[in-house]
């Protein structure tokens, strides 16, 4: 019988494995944690937004028409105050596997994740798993100049350089080309990474944020903040650089 590709999905890192569809669940999630070299009963997964049933095989679990599945692995929250520091609660709402922007919906009182940047779809999440889901492991996001990560930086402060597109600390960015424009790394969903703008637009077509100086033309652009159409030009402009002052960007120092 010819194997099947399944993939596993642990804090966005893939491992591939093949398996015979007649092979049981509980084996194949035991060969998995095995290769990873972690403890099962650390771990639990889904797939289809449901809990893997060990005691089904890999065929009961997916489709007829299906040549390969992902199923996406999580470890259990520990009481370890040292992974609870790392752990940080996403101020917006992030897809739970590639950790970008997204937007929700809801279906028979479960919730589905869609529309982040590299269009990933996650479906059928219980309300009581959604805050599980929200977490960003700072311990992983680096400074791309002295590698240190953010937990490591006096008050997790890490800023993107527009220019160069790398994270900076702030000793790093000190050293860095003064004329570069400086966004803060928690504030990157919300200004432009290319021109370091405050995102005003939204284009339906790119499923993209934009800034004013971002161009697509002939596309369907929409304003992210609703703006009442009496209002005339002068007004507009006037909201739109209120909310730039809202948010300022940093300059070099």
């Amino acid at each position: 019988m010819k194997a099947i590709k399944v993939t596993f999905s642990l804090q966005c890192e893939d491992v591939i494995m093949e398996f015979g569809k007649e092979e049981s669940m509980a084996h194949i999630l035991k060969e998995y944690s095995e290769k990873i070299q972690k403890d099962l009963n650390d771990i639990y997964f889904l797939y289809n937004g449901d809990l893997v049933n060990e005691e089904k095989t890999l065929e009961e679990i997916m489709d007829e028409e299906e040549k390969q599945i992902t199923i996406l692995a999580f470890e259990y929250e520990k009481e370890d105050e040292d992974i609870i520091e790392k752990l940080k609660q996403s101020k917006d709402i992030i897809c739970p596997i590639c950790k970008e922007i997204c937007l929700l919906n809801f279906n028979d009182y479960k919730i589905n994740f869609g529309n982040c940047k590299k269009k990933e779809f996650f479906s059928k999440i219980l309300f009581e798993e959604f805050n599980n889901l929200q977490q960003i492991d700072e311990s992983k996001i680096l400074c791309n100049n002295c590698l240190k990560n953010k937990c490591e930086i006096t008050d997790n402060k890490l800023y993107i350089c527009c220019y160069c597109n790398i994270n900076l600390c702030p000793l790093c960015k000190s050293k860095h080309d003064k004329n570069h424009i400086f966004i803060n790394f928690d504030d990157k969903n919300y200004y432009c990474i290319e021109h370091g703008e405050r995102y005003i637009f939204y284009c339906k077509e790119c499923n993209k944020n934009m800034c004013d100086i971002c161009k697509h033309k002939n596309h369907n652009i929409s304003f992210i903040y609703k703006v009442n159409k009496n209002n005339k030009t002068d007004e507009l402009n006037a909201k739109i650089n209120d909310l730039k002052r809202n948010m300022p960007i940093e300059k070099g120092n």
